[in-house]
């Protein structure tokens, strides 16, 4: 195999399904109860792993993944934070691809309490700001407060784990580099009640969003929409993970 390492870290498995698919000779190892994947991606070694939703899934598969990168031997490895984020900038459109430079955390009361600034691979890929919060944001209007809040950057996003995983890589000299789809633009709303989803560290239980749909089987459509949405910007994103390594950037 040729070129250094590559690491994809997401909080879904979801979002990792098309670089999955395109991954040669897998192996699969389990740590701390986190899955990786090892194989091989266009001609490199690479590790994929989905830490899970929220804050505290995040940090502790951050950990992880380093833990295994140096079981690995990868000291040339390339870290690499992925998965899809909602569009907060009105030009922000689904499946748009961003490579973010900055990574800002709000606390619950959308105070600033954290600014990361990140590795931007070279090339093409739109530079954007990423926002890492605690909470699902389901309405466009809550979507564009936060742009303004943001300083009304020209491109602009949030999720819920960057800032944690960032961080953590960090912590431990390393660098990361932030590249996600858009599957929900600013004007796309989410089920309201999915916000009151979150588990005890603030990230979405799915035996919560089961329950939800079985107690609201009218949202069934919007969830049916929304995984749709997710699927095409992961497809969005795996052909830019394969652009940029195969480029060598």
């Amino acid at each position: 195999m040729r070129g250094a390492p590559v690491v994809f870290i997401a909080a879904m498995r979801a979002e990792l399904g098309p670089v999955l698919e395109a991954l040669r000779r897998p192996a699969t190892s389990r740590r701390g109860g986190q899955t990786f994947l090892t194989g091989e991606l266009d001609g490199r070694p690479a590790l994929l792993t989905w830490t899970g939703v929220g804050a505290r899934a995040a940090d502790a598969g951050a950990r992880c993944a380093l833990e295994r990168v140096v079981e690995l031997g990868w000291t040339d490895a390339r870290l690499f934070a992925v998965g899809v984020a909602g569009g907060l900038s009105p030009s922000a459109k689904l499946g748009e691809v961003f490579a973010f430079h900055t990574c800002r955390r709000f606390d619950a009361g959308d105070r600033e309490t954290g600014r990361l600034e990140l590795t931007v691979p070279s090339g093409g890929i739109p530079r954007a700001e990423l926002l890492t919060l605690d909470r699902v944001v389901a309405e466009p209007a809550a979507k564009t407060e936060l742009w303004r809040r943001l300083g009304e950057p020209a491109a602009a996003a949030v999720d819920m784990e960057t800032y944690y995983v960032a961080a953590r890589l960090a912590a431990s000299g390393r660098d990361v580099l932030a590249v996600r789809a858009i599957s929900d633009g600013p004007a796309d709303g989410l089920p309201a009640w999915l916000a009151a989803c979150a588990g005890p560290d603030g990230g979405l239980s799915q035996t919560r969003v089961a329950m939800g749909v079985l107690a609201r089987p009218r949202s069934a459509p919007a969830l049916l929409d929304l995984r749709r949405r997710v699927a095409l910007a992961s497809e969005r994103l795996c052909a830019t993970l394969r652009e940029l390594i195969e480029g060598g950037r």
